[in-house]
């Protein structure tokens, strides 16, 4: 993967996804997953207008649902070994102000270096398997509510997390707006009216020559 693949993020996760959601992929790609048995490799497959794909099953597990959570972010990105070094040094003061009382709110607006969620203290929302990278989306499940993660490191830099709810998968007429729109953004918008297209072709005996006529 890190040779070969054109996905640049393979150079740092050596093609690694993590856990990949229901409906968050283009559905040939998710449809090989889901076939593909743990531990073995798909055959390639053609997932327009991307490109090719060859996938390998890693694991598989019950959907943990969706957890509510926010962070504080030192940058490390970029950084030589003496900046991160001090970067550190900084998170685990910060780890230290919270484990004696301080309050993540105002800590993460004063502290963070996360400029899409400082303003609002930290917080990201919630936020399900596949949405983060693995070792963020791990912290913040393996944590009961309220709880706060001890630093640790990521691509982007170090963390402190706290997770605040947790909750299941919703029942089907929870979830079904969101599937509907799922499905209207790829091939499976279109994929009833093709089978029965096809189907109607079949018992009418209808052929396609290789000029697109119909005999």
């Amino acid at each position: 993967a890190v040779r070969y693949s054109s996905d640049r993020s393979a150079r740092v996760n050596n093609g690694s996804m993590g856990y990949i959601n229901v409906n968050s992929y283009p559905y040939p790609f998710e449809k090989t997953a889901w076939e593909t048995p743990v531990g073995e490799i798909s055959p390639v497959i053609e997932d327009a207008p991307f490109g090719f794909h060859i996938i390998r099953v890693e694991d598989q597990r019950p959907n943990p649902g969706k957890v509510e959570a926010r962070h504080i972010l030192k940058l490390t990105n970029g950084l030589s070994e003496e900046e991160g070094a001090a970067k550190k040094a900084q998170i685990d003061s910060i780890y230290n102000l919270l484990a004696n009382g301080g309050d993540f709110d105002a800590i993460a607006r004063a502290e963070s270096e996360d400029p899409g969620s400082a303003a609002n203290g930290g917080r990201l929302g919630w936020f399900g398997p596949g949405e983060m990278v693995k070792e963020f989306e791990d912290a913040a499940f393996g944590l009961k509510d309220g709880g706060i993660s001890a630093p640790f490191k990521t691509a982007y830099g170090y963390h402190i997390v706290q997770t605040l709810a947790h909750r299941g998968i919703g029942t089907l007429a929870e979830e079904s707006e969101r599937i509907k729109a799922a499905i209207s953004r790829d091939m499976r918008s279109v994929m009833p009216e093709t089978e029965r297209m096809a189907q109607l072709k079949a018992e009418l005996g209808v052929k396609i020559d290789s000029t697109g006529l119909m005999q």
